[in-house]
């Protein structure tokens, strides 16, 4: 089929050669050969009059400008016709035979998945859901389609500081409080809780994606001294496991800590300084909004989330968020 002299199967080889800017891995995933996707390209560059990849050294090319206006168009596009087409005209939970796949932190998949699949389990039994480890690509992976959903911190963007997501958007899931954990045989360290009786304490410190501080971390190392941090691991389970069996300490949300408090054998703190609350918030493609199956999994999503943070009473009667959905431009807005 063409559509002003373009034939449309071409739409897909440009996604991919726009996506990969290698006409080898394009090939790969479309699964056809190269000589195939190169043809593609070329087709492309002589109805476009730009050719789209140019050499930059002897084994890597670029996008031109033109390629780069282009990417996310086409991206959205092909995402659209897809929603289209795949979208069921009635959605009945019940019947309903769909695969979601949704990035969120091991710290979220404990205590948010549960109450979810619950839900799903009660009320859309034939539903499945695959949960991924959050990545610094999880944004990019919605934005392309790969995956449904991703639950995150609301100024997540600053990941990906030179990347623009107009076509995403994002409502509050849930709110968690900071709060100061040491295995329970240690002294009180109810007076000792200054910044910077807690900042020269030994503790264990908690960096995601490889090499980032969370963001109660960089409170402790924002200033001039630094935190006395003696280990540094990949997720706030992991520091609560080491917390309970050596004398660190270690700043994790009060959620976690307090589900794991019995089993570890720890205790809570509450700091004698601000940290700043942990507001994570759900993210999806806007052309996911048509399809009522989608919508159904993200209402129950937003539900569960209230089930996550603790009762007044527990956390010191603070209000709780309320849930509200924005676009995403540039940079993702605070909700508060």
């Amino acid at each position: 089929m063409h559509f002003n002299r373009l034939d449309l199967n071409l739409l897909v080889a440009l996604d991919a050669l726009l996506t990969e800017q290698n006409v080898t891995r394009a090939a790969e995933r479309m699964h056809v050969s190269q000589p195939a996707m190169s043809g593609a390209l070329q087709r492309l560059r002589s109805h476009l009059n730009d050719p789209l990849l140019q050499a930059v050294s002897h084994h890597r090319l670029q996008l031109t400008p033109r390629a780069r206006r282009l990417a996310g168009p086409v991206k959205e596009l092909l995402l659209s016709i897809h929603n289209t087409l795949s979208n069921e005209p009635q959605f009945d939970p019940l019947t309903a035979d769909r695969f979601f796949q949704v990035a969120m932190s091991s710290y979220c998949t404990q205590v948010l998945g549960a109450p979810l699949m619950c839900t799903l389990q009660r009320e859309a039994p034939r539903l499945r859901c695959r949960f991924h480890e959050l990545s610094a690509d999880s944004l990019e992976s919605v934005a392309n389609g790969e995956f449904d959903f991703c639950v995150t911190l609301s100024n997540r963007s600053f990941l990906d500081p030179a990347s623009k997501y107009e076509n995403l958007r994002a409502a509050e899931v849930f709110t968690d409080h900071f709060v100061l954990v040491a295995a329970s045989r240690l002294p009180n360290l109810a007076a000792h809780l200054s910044f910077d009786e807690v900042r020269a304490m030994p503790s264990v410190e908690v960096r995601l994606f490889g090499d980032m501080r969370a963001i109660s971390d960089r409170v402790l190392h924002r200033y001039d001294a630094p935190a006395n941090s003696v280990a540094v691991v990949s997720s706030y389970q992991l520091a609560l496991s080491m917390v309970s069996s050596t004398d660190l300490i270690a700043i994790v949300p009060e959620t976690l800590a307090r589900r794991q408090a019995a089993a570890l054998d720890i205790s809570i703190y509450e700091p004698q300084f601000h940290l700043p609350e942990l507001v994570e918030s759900v993210i999806w493609n806007a052309s996911c909004d048509a399809d009522p199956a989608h919508v159904w999994f993200r209402e129950r999503l937003l539900a569960a989330g209230k089930s996550v943070p603790l009762s007044e009473t527990e956390r010191g009667n603070k209000p709780r968020s309320r849930s509200r959905t924005h676009p995403i431009a540039g940079k993702m807005a605070s909700v508060d």
